[in-house]
């Protein structure tokens, strides 16, 4: 099975396989090809989905390639925490569900499908063209080295254009009206502007007094908050897989191996070496004012093409920092500068002078000085880094293969701190600890703190691969959960209390300023009389930072922007205390922007709505159709 690519990481429903295929191909499909994972449990059912049986093997191999493509994408930020977080375990499965439900209904549907569109597409591809265009021997040679069948790989095309057929039929037809596309353009653009000022609670806990009574009433009141949670004792044995790396042989078959299958890594993209010289034009720039710039940029090309030097051009009227360099923006690739500029830039050749284009800076005249073509680095400039790649695998490996028959011996009878002499094997007790409380080696990892409180006291858990290394652990003791007496709480409960008595005496404050605001709206001077700060936010858009208060909620940001020019918020409850705004301006919306962004707009919201209504669909698919699980602890 091809490589299936989750578009979105947020949403358990965009987990739809319509992408079954092809992306993979277009850099990563070599990286897992024909790594199924271990196959222990190759007799194991895990699912029906309508008369499709969903295997282990099948599930382990759409998480593998699932972990593959995150890891990829996380890179450095990687954790085994995240497969947790993420969900992929579940993720994987539902994968596979989606994709018999996309097939179920291209059958049920009878969607035709051609021959010629499957090679069309194929030839589509941009990993089997040269020059861009689709090459035979290349495809059959690719295909070729990584042991994939054309006509396996052909019906995985097929597959996948089937159920993007699929997606376009659930989908087709459905539309964004202009007033939609105003509304979300007037949401993510209008802006305000405030003044504010905040009555911080903290400094009115001194002045309010608390009594025995109020904190032991408190206490009563609040007792299920205050409880120690389960915490438990452990054992464990933890391998760091870097101490099995000068163990591992290496030969030149796996090297040039890993090369063939690694192709995309060690691409140097092209990058050009560019100056230019920039007139500032901004979007409050006056037409006028900017029809003066656009002649005075046309003036300094007419210079350009006569023979004068473009560096000392630069130098004098350049207004970007780069004119202390003649312009010299230095070597880039595509993606790294503004759209316009870099469509300019990169269809020019050495020496080339641009015509005068407009991006969101301004007017460019750009001149590129060097170009480095894309290229692969040969095998011997990325030998080394292959080796340690190589070495990293195999000590992982060897560092399990070691774990295992610790484990194996344990389940005969040995015990855990027998093994603490043993080389490059560490043992520890820690405890007793809470779930979630940092633990060194493992800190808060999730995966071994679920295996943990899973485990019955004295039972050996399965082998953990946390972010330092692999870990296995025994539970030793449990302390169960209990109240916490009012001696043990005393100090917490009357810090707590005289700050909820702070807090309730600061909205009431904060109320009466409000009136005296919406009668008298002089912010600074009511705030002077009250030695109060007086805070200005600046223009700013909905969920943006306010400077001096953080950010607010949607609900309180959807209260502010409601405001007209001069009206007084209600009060609000932030992270620094009781704050009360004052609209001072409301920018108008720009609806000739509007008109000028409206498609790329329309071609945005369509494709999220589209996206909806098919996860939408799928989900009630899912609900009437039968999903039989028989191992839901494999997946979840």
């Amino acid at each position: 099975m091809l490589e299936k690519v989750r578009n979105n990481v947020k949403s358990r429903a965009v987990q739809i396989v319509i992408v079954v295929v092809v992306v993979a191909f277009i850099g990563t499909i070599f990286l897992v090809w024909g790594h199924g994972g271990k196959q222990e449990r190759a007799g194991t059912v895990l699912a029906k989905v309508y008369e499709n049986e969903i295997t282990y093997p099948e599930y382990q191999q759409e998480f593998y390639q699932l972990t593959q493509q995150y890891r990829k994408l996380y890179k450095d930020q990687w954790s085994d925490e995240l497969v947790e977080r993420l969900q992929l375990k579940r993720l994987a499965f539902d994968n596979i569900v989606n994709h018999y439900i996309l097939f179920h209904k291209s059958l049920e549907w009878g969607i035709p499908l051609t021959d010629e569109e499957v090679m069309n597409y194929i030839k589509s591809l941009p990993a089997f063209q040269m020059n861009g265009v689709f090459n035979s021997d290349l495809y059959r040679q690719r295909l070729s080295v990584e042991r994939i069948d054309p006509q396996e790989f052909e019906n995985d095309i097929k597959r996948h254009l089937l159920f993007k057929k699929v997606q376009e039929k659930v989908t087709g037809g459905f539309n964004v009206t202009d007033q939609e596309l105003f509304q979300r353009f007037r949401k993510n653009n209008e802006r305000i502007k405030a003044k504010y000022i905040i009555l911080p609670f903290e400094r009115l806990t001194s002045q309010v007094e608390v009594s025995l009574e109020e904190l032991k009433a408190h206490y009563e009141v609040n007792k299920d908050k205050y409880r120690y949670a389960e915490r438990r004792s452990i054992e464990l044995l933890f391998i760091d897989p870097r101490d099995f790396q000068a163990d591992a042989q290496i030969n030149d078959e796996e090297i040039n191996h890993y090369y063939n299958r690694h192709q995309s890594e060690f691409v140097v993209r092209k990058q050009i070496k560019a100056s230019h010289i920039l007139l500032n034009v901004n979007p409050d720039t006056p037409p006028d004012a900017d029809e003066k710039i656009k002649e005075k940029a046309v003036g300094l090309l007419k210079r350009i093409e006569e023979g004068e030097d473009f560096q000392e051009l630069a130098k004098t009227y350049s207004d970007c920092p780069s004119s202390k360099r003649g312009g010299d923006l230095g070597y880039f690739v595509k993606g790294k500068m503004d759209p316009e500029f870099e469509k300019a830039a990169f269809a020019l050749g050495i020496g080339d002078v641009s015509q005068v284009i407009k991006s969101s800076f301004g007017y460019h005249i750009i001149k590129v000085e060097d170009i480095k073509p894309e290229h692969t680095k040969p095998l011997d400039e990325v030998r080394d880094q292959i080796v340690r790649a190589l070495k990293t695998e195999k000590g992982k490996e060897l560092a399990r293969l070691k774990m295992e028959d610790m484990v194996r011996k344990m389940y005969k009878g040995k015990f855990m701190r027998e093994f603490a002499l043993e080389d490059r094997v560490n043992y520890k007790t820690e405890g007793p600890f809470l779930q979630g409380q940092p633990i060194p080696l493992f800190g808060k990892d999730k995966s071994a703190m679920d295996t943990i409180f899973s485990l019955e006291i004295d039972q050996i858990s399965r082998i953990v691969e946390g972010s330092k290394g692999l870990f296995v652990f025994r539970l030793v003791s449990i302390d169960p959960p209990r109240e916490m007496t009012y001696k043990e709480v005393e100090t917490r409960l009357e810090r707590e209390t005289r700050m909820e008595k702070a807090k309730q005496k600061a909205l009431e404050e904060a109320e009466m300023l409000r009136e005296r605001l919406i009668e008298n709206p002089d912010v600074k001077s009511l705030a002077d009389s009250k030695a109060l700060q007086t805070f200005d936010t600046g223009e700013f858009k909905r969920g943006e930072y306010i400077s001096g208060l953080g950010n607010l909620d949607d609900q309180q940001m959807q209260m502010l922007f409601s405001l007209q020019s001069g009206e007084i918020s209600p009060v609000m409850d932030t992270q620094q205390g009781f704050a009360i705004f004052k609209i001072t301006e409301k920018i108008n919306i720009d609806k000739q922007e509007f008109e000028r962004y409206k498609d790329v707009l329309r071609s945005q919201l369509l494709q999220v709505r589209q996206q909806e209504l098919f996860n939408a669909w799928v989900d009630r698919v899912k609900k009437d159709i039968n999903i039989e699980i028989y191992h839901q602890d494999l997946i979840s």
